[in-house]
């Protein structure tokens, strides 16, 4: 299969598994794919999506990083961690969109979770998808060897 049907099938999936309800299945992946394969002005809405078992809402803008990032954070292995024992706290460096730090919140709900997310933009996605979970706290930064200021262009 070529890159581009890939692609495809992976929204569609990523549509029809993630989504809570069906009306919310049929937006998510009409949404995903149409992010793909159509060149509109960028927007974000509101999706109900399953997660861990449990329905979470979340904003999702209507570019393939953001995703790349959901198929990433829900579907893939990447963040599945075997541990002896619950988590006390998380520092979700890079934070995103704040996908990773629901999903942590789901598994882990007595876990206090720090987002770092520096760039504005997702920074903003970030705390609008976290908004519901009183365990997640996002800051505006970045974590680095050292204190200093950059700017991102």
């Amino acid at each position: 299969m070529n890159k581009k049907l890939q692609n495809l099938y992976t929204l569609l999936t990523l549509g029809v598994t993630l989504g809570a309800t069906m009306v919310d299945k049929m937006r998510l992946t009409f949404f995903l794919v149409a992010s793909r394969i159509m060149h509109r002005r960028p927007s974000t809405k509101s999706f109900l999506v399953q997660m861990n078992g449990a329905p979470v809402r979340i904003q999702l803008r209507n570019n393939y990083a953001d995703a790349f990032v959901l198929d990433e954070a829900f579907r893939g292995n990447d963040y599945v961690l075997s541990l002896s024992k619950d988590p006390a706290v998380i520092f979700d460096l890079g934070a995103n969109l704040g996908f990773v730090a629901i999903s942590f919140a789901l598994r882990y709900p007595h876990a206090r979770i720090y987002c770092f997310e520096p760039d504005p933009e997702n920074f903003k996605e970030c705390v609008a998808n976290t908004a519901t979970f009183s365990n997640i706290t996002c800051f505006q930064y970045a974590v680095g060897a050292k204190k200093e200021t950059r700017y991102f262009y």
